[in-house]
């Protein structure tokens, strides 16, 4: 399959070392999973080439990202590739799981010019959570830990506006004021759910860590799918 891409963006990506994927699947056994993951929304792939879906689930359930080890941490960085125009971005949303059962898991995203707004839902039974955001991010955060803290860093805490804390759950929504937002438009917007029960969750913008610029150290199906 050949994707032509504007110049800007390929010359983004080449400084990635890797080609992009879509409805990628990684479950691991007894590993951790880290590197970095290009993934492009609009690839189109055949679902024959893909893994099978679980019992009940439909193409509708498919995640264009899955990451998940039953033992052990994880920490990527994901590159979502996006347009030149915002005008170009389609209605619908990407969507991201990041799981392990027993470990920390560090997620940074970053954007690739205009994306489309994204889910992204991070799971761990012990562990910390960390999760890094691109400044593009505007919708609803839940962020859950039952023997732990729940924080948003002071910039991103700026931009926010607290929705109030039960069940061990701390809500906010990042960006303009919920209430000047259309409510049927966020159902399909930008999301976060990040939730451990052992540990704590922290969550910044991107640029606030200098690690995980182009360039650093890519994923196993970074160098997969990488150009000769």
């Amino acid at each position: 399959m050949v994707f032509k891409r504007t110049q800007p963006t390929a010359d983004k990506l080449s400084k990635l070392k890797g080609n992009p994927a879509n409805y990628l699947s990684v479950d691991e056994t007894h590993r951790p999973i880290k590197g970095t993951y290009i993934i492009d929304p609009s690839m189109r792939v055949p679902s024959t080439y893909l893994p099978p879906l679980g019992e009940g689930e439909t193409e509708r359930d498919r995640k264009n990202l899955h990451l998940h080890t039953r033992d052990g941490s994880v920490n990527v960085d994901i590159w979502l590739v996006g347009h030149q125009r915002h005008s170009e971005i389609r209605n619908g949303r990407t969507t991201l799981h990041v799981s392990s059962r027993d470990g920390s898991i560090t997620v940074k995203v970053h954007a690739i010019d205009a994306i489309e707004p994204f889910f992204l839902d991070v799971f761990t039974r012990d562990g910390r959570v960390t999760v890094l955001l691109p400044r593009s991010f505007h919708g609803p955060v839940a962020l859950k830990s039952r023997h732990g803290g729940c924080k948003l860093s002071d910039e991103l805490l700026q931009n926010s506006t607290p929705l109030g804390v039960a069940d061990n759950t701390t809500r906010f929504f990042v960006g303009e004021s919920p209430a000047a937002c259309d409510s049927v438009s966020q159902v399909e917007g930008y999301e976060l759910k990040a939730e451990t029960r052992d540990g704590s969750v922290r969550v910044k913008y991107v640029d606030e860590d200098e690690a995980g610029r182009p360039g650093s150290k890519p994923g196993l199906f970074s160098r997969i799918f990488s150009k000769s």
